[in-house]
């Protein structure tokens, strides 16, 4: 008889434990699962900072290739590339947008978009231009490509634009760099 009641504790211990487990795991997933409310996730961007996530609608980001023309403004840049052993004479035709941040918020918009687009033009292509000279057409192949030369150049931009700024401020408003391509030839 005590065997048979030890193992009716037993289940008793597991069955409620089971139970608050269960009640636990519904509360999290219906807590922490919702979006936040009043955010349409298609008409913003979302991009990290020190303090989080910051959402930038897509009014207030304005696109810009720094090797577009009058005539082309989606142009597209060609760079040589490093030698190697199969391509001793390669280059690469390059795509390159970047979206940077000209919201209300910020003193003034046109200020900004001067900076970026004409205040910093040279050094920007020149950031371009050292960046791909250090590859070679194997590195230009590579499935991740892309993402490295995006995230290289963000920072680059940042750093370039953050130096060309009036006042010492680190406004990091560059915030994406689009690789349409890379055609290594």
């Amino acid at each position: 008889m005590e065997g048979k009641s030890i193992y009716m504790i037993l289940l008793g211990i597991i069955a409620v434990l089971t139970v608050a487990v269960a009640v636990l795991a519904i509360f999290l997933f219906v807590t922490f699962n919702r979006p936040a409310a009043g955010v349409p996730a298609s008409s913003e961007s979302v991009i990290a900072s020190d303090s989080g996530p910051k959402l930038i609608p897509a009014d207030e980001l304005q696109t810009f290739n720094p090797f577009g023309t009058k005539d082309n403004a989606s142009a597209p840049a060609i760079f040589d590339l490093k030698a190697s052993e199969g391509h001793e004479t390669a280059f690469a035709q390059v795509t390159i947008l970047l979206k940077y941040d000209v919201s209300v918020k910020r003193e003034n918009e046109v200020a900004y978009k001067t900076l970026v687009e004409s205040d910093s033009i040279s050094e920007l292509k020149q950031a371009c231009s050292l960046y791909f000279k250090q590859l070679t057409y194997e590195d230009c192949k590579n499935p991740d490509a892309i993402p490295k030369a995006q995230d290289f150049l963000k920072e680059e931009f940042n750093r370039i634009v953050d130096e060309n700024a009036a006042k010492k401020l680190q406004l990091q408003i560059v915030y994406k760099v689009i690789i349409e391509n890379i055609l290594p030839q």
